[in-house]
Protein backbone atom coordinates (compact mmCIF):
# COMPACT_ATOMS: atom_id res chain seq x y z
CA UNK A 1 0.00 0.00 0.00
CA UNK A 2 1.22 3.22 -1.06
CA UNK A 3 0.73 6.63 1.01
CA UNK A 4 2.20 8.51 -2.05
CA UNK A 5 3.96 11.65 -1.91
CA UNK A 6 5.36 13.28 1.02
CA UNK A 7 2.59 15.88 0.42
CA UNK A 8 -0.41 13.77 -0.20
CA UNK A 9 1.02 12.38 4.03
CA UNK A 10 0.72 15.67 5.45
CA UNK A 11 -2.65 16.48 4.34
CA UNK A 12 -3.88 12.67 4.96
CA UNK A 13 -2.49 11.78 8.32
CA UNK A 14 -0.16 15.00 9.26
CA UNK A 15 -2.44 16.11 12.19
CA UNK A 16 -2.49 12.81 13.52
CA UNK A 17 1.04 12.52 13.11
CA UNK A 18 2.03 15.87 15.16
CA UNK A 19 -0.17 14.54 17.64
CA UNK A 20 1.56 11.24 17.89
CA UNK A 21 4.86 13.06 18.27
CA UNK A 22 3.98 15.79 21.07
CA UNK A 23 2.66 13.02 23.08
CA UNK A 24 5.09 10.43 23.02
CA UNK A 25 7.54 13.62 23.77
CA UNK A 26 5.54 14.55 26.43
CA UNK A 27 5.83 11.31 28.27
CA UNK A 28 9.01 11.05 27.55
CA UNK A 29 9.96 14.49 29.04
CA UNK A 30 7.98 13.47 32.44
CA UNK A 31 9.81 9.64 32.60
CA UNK A 32 12.96 12.04 32.18
CA UNK A 33 12.39 14.26 34.77
CA UNK A 34 11.21 11.44 36.93
CA UNK A 35 14.64 9.86 36.18
CA UNK A 36 16.93 12.64 37.37
CA UNK A 37 14.40 15.42 39.43
CA UNK A 38 12.52 12.83 41.73
CA UNK A 39 13.14 12.14 44.92
CA UNK A 40 12.11 8.51 44.11
CA UNK A 41 15.20 7.96 42.12
CA UNK A 42 18.51 9.62 44.58
CA UNK A 43 20.88 7.63 43.07
CA UNK A 44 20.52 9.54 40.01
CA UNK A 45 18.81 12.99 41.44
CA UNK A 46 20.23 15.75 40.16
CA UNK A 47 17.83 17.91 42.27
CA UNK A 48 14.89 17.58 44.13
CA UNK A 49 11.56 19.72 45.07
CA UNK A 50 11.09 20.66 41.61
CA UNK A 51 8.42 17.95 40.67
CA UNK A 52 4.51 18.37 40.99
CA UNK A 53 3.90 15.60 43.67
CA UNK A 54 7.14 16.50 45.67
CA UNK A 55 6.45 20.15 46.91
CA UNK A 56 4.05 21.33 49.68
CA UNK A 57 0.62 22.43 48.27
CA UNK A 58 1.68 26.19 48.20
CA UNK A 59 3.92 25.43 46.15
CA UNK A 60 2.03 23.77 43.58
CA UNK A 61 -0.82 26.08 43.41
CA UNK A 62 -0.57 29.26 41.81
CA UNK A 63 -2.93 31.03 42.88
CA UNK A 64 -3.06 29.86 46.01
CA UNK A 65 0.98 31.06 46.16
CA UNK A 66 0.08 34.38 44.75
CA UNK A 67 -2.33 35.61 47.26
CA UNK A 68 -0.23 34.68 49.84
CA UNK A 69 3.50 35.90 48.50
CA UNK A 70 0.90 39.75 47.77
CA UNK A 71 -0.65 39.37 51.42
CA UNK A 72 -3.94 38.16 50.96
CA UNK A 73 -4.04 35.50 52.88
CA UNK A 74 -4.60 35.52 57.01
CA UNK A 75 -1.87 34.88 58.80
CA UNK A 76 -3.68 31.78 60.22
CA UNK A 77 -2.84 30.48 56.53
CA UNK A 78 1.07 30.57 56.65
CA UNK A 79 1.55 27.22 58.53
CA UNK A 80 1.41 25.80 54.62
CA UNK A 81 3.82 28.23 53.59
CA UNK A 82 7.32 27.01 53.80
CA UNK A 83 7.84 27.66 50.11
CA UNK A 84 10.27 25.18 49.29
CA UNK A 85 13.40 25.69 46.86
CA UNK A 86 15.18 23.60 44.60
CA UNK A 87 17.86 21.32 46.68
CA UNK A 88 20.62 20.07 44.96
CA UNK A 89 22.29 16.60 46.37
CA UNK A 90 24.98 17.00 48.44
CA UNK A 91 27.39 15.22 45.84
CA UNK A 92 25.70 17.92 43.23
CA UNK A 93 25.83 20.66 45.43
CA UNK A 94 30.03 19.78 45.75
CA UNK A 95 30.67 19.37 42.29
CA UNK A 96 28.58 22.10 40.82
CA UNK A 97 27.71 24.60 43.60
CA UNK A 98 24.44 26.17 42.89
CA UNK A 99 20.73 24.88 41.07
CA UNK A 100 21.91 28.33 38.74
CA UNK A 101 25.51 26.56 38.14
CA UNK A 102 24.11 23.32 37.82
CA UNK A 103 22.11 24.42 34.71
CA UNK A 104 25.18 26.09 33.09
CA UNK A 105 27.16 22.96 33.08
CA UNK A 106 24.24 21.29 31.56
CA UNK A 107 23.96 23.71 28.94
CA UNK A 108 27.72 24.06 28.11
CA UNK A 109 30.09 21.89 26.51
CA UNK A 110 31.90 21.53 29.52
CA UNK A 111 29.16 18.77 31.40
CA UNK A 112 30.87 15.76 30.94
CA UNK A 113 34.03 17.04 32.21
CA UNK A 114 32.76 16.92 35.59
CA UNK A 115 33.02 13.21 36.83
CA UNK A 116 30.04 13.62 39.44
CA UNK A 117 27.27 15.29 37.01
CA UNK A 118 28.99 12.77 34.67
CA UNK A 119 28.34 9.79 36.06
CA UNK A 120 24.67 10.64 37.25
CA UNK A 121 23.42 11.41 34.27
CA UNK A 122 25.25 8.03 32.28
CA UNK A 123 24.26 5.77 35.31
CA UNK A 124 20.59 7.21 34.81
CA UNK A 125 20.54 6.88 31.39
CA UNK A 126 22.09 3.03 32.13
CA UNK A 127 19.27 1.99 34.42
CA UNK A 128 17.07 1.57 31.88
CA UNK A 129 13.77 3.33 34.30
CA UNK A 130 13.70 5.64 31.04
CA UNK A 131 12.59 3.19 28.41
CA UNK A 132 11.77 0.30 31.14
CA UNK A 133 14.59 -1.65 29.57
CA UNK A 134 17.41 -4.05 31.87
CA UNK A 135 19.57 -2.05 33.44
CA UNK A 136 22.90 -1.79 31.04
CA UNK A 137 26.87 -1.92 31.99
CA UNK A 138 28.97 1.22 32.60
CA UNK A 139 29.64 2.53 29.27
CA UNK A 140 30.76 6.06 27.33
CA UNK A 141 27.81 8.32 26.81
CA UNK A 142 28.12 8.36 22.72
CA UNK A 143 27.00 3.98 22.68
CA UNK A 144 24.18 4.35 25.32
CA UNK A 145 22.33 7.87 23.54
CA UNK A 146 22.61 9.62 20.13
CA UNK A 147 23.95 13.34 19.71
CA UNK A 148 20.45 14.46 18.91
CA UNK A 149 18.59 12.53 22.38
CA UNK A 150 21.77 14.08 24.37
CA UNK A 151 21.25 17.35 23.04
CA UNK A 152 17.48 16.87 23.97
CA UNK A 153 18.03 15.51 27.34
CA UNK A 154 19.92 17.96 28.25
CA UNK A 155 17.64 21.14 27.57
CA UNK A 156 14.71 19.60 29.20
CA UNK A 157 16.67 18.98 32.37
CA UNK A 158 17.95 22.72 31.76
CA UNK A 159 14.39 23.74 31.04
CA UNK A 160 12.63 21.92 34.39
CA UNK A 161 15.36 23.09 36.33
CA UNK A 162 14.33 26.42 35.72
CA UNK A 163 11.62 26.85 37.87
CA UNK A 164 9.13 24.43 40.46
CA UNK A 165 6.75 22.31 38.05
CA UNK A 166 7.85 23.32 34.94
CA UNK A 167 5.24 23.39 31.61
CA UNK A 168 6.10 23.85 28.24
CA UNK A 169 3.85 26.56 26.85
CA UNK A 170 1.55 25.46 23.68
CA UNK A 171 2.22 28.49 21.93
CA UNK A 172 4.52 28.94 18.94
CA UNK A 173 6.65 31.25 20.33
CA UNK A 174 7.29 29.09 22.73
CA UNK A 175 8.55 25.87 20.23
CA UNK A 176 10.08 28.41 18.30
CA UNK A 177 12.10 29.33 21.19
CA UNK A 178 13.08 25.70 22.22
CA UNK A 179 13.64 25.25 18.49
CA UNK A 180 16.29 28.30 19.48
CA UNK A 181 18.30 26.95 21.87
CA UNK A 182 18.29 23.16 20.81
CA UNK A 183 20.46 24.89 17.72
CA UNK A 184 22.32 26.47 20.61
CA UNK A 185 22.80 23.87 22.35
CA UNK A 186 23.42 21.39 19.73
CA UNK A 187 27.24 22.18 18.75
CA UNK A 188 28.31 22.21 22.63
CA UNK A 189 27.01 19.17 23.17
CA UNK A 190 28.86 18.31 20.27
CA UNK A 191 32.42 19.57 21.63
CA UNK A 192 31.55 17.76 24.75
CA UNK A 193 31.49 14.73 23.43
CA UNK A 194 34.83 15.46 21.11
CA UNK A 195 36.67 16.21 23.53
CA UNK A 196 35.77 13.42 26.71
CA UNK A 197 36.78 10.46 24.03
CA UNK A 198 40.59 12.41 24.05
CA UNK A 199 40.57 12.19 27.71
CA UNK A 200 40.88 9.30 30.72
CA UNK A 201 37.27 7.91 31.39
CA UNK A 202 36.38 8.48 34.78
CA UNK A 203 38.04 5.83 37.07
CA UNK A 204 35.18 5.78 39.40
CA UNK A 205 33.04 4.34 36.16
CA UNK A 206 35.27 2.78 33.69
CA UNK A 207 38.04 0.80 33.56
CA UNK A 208 39.81 1.47 30.33
CA UNK A 209 41.03 4.52 27.99
CA UNK A 210 38.54 5.59 24.80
Amino acid sequence: MSFGDVDAVERNSGKDIRGTASNEKAIRNKLLRRLFLSKYNPEYQLCGTLLKGETNPADEDEVLLELCTTGFLLTSFHCILTLQVPVLPEDIKAACGTVEDLRALIFSSKMLANEVLYSKFAAGLESGLLRKTPKGPPSIIMHTITLGHEVAFKLELFMALSKRNFQHSPDLASADELIRKFKKLLPLVREDRRVIVHHVIFASRFAYIV
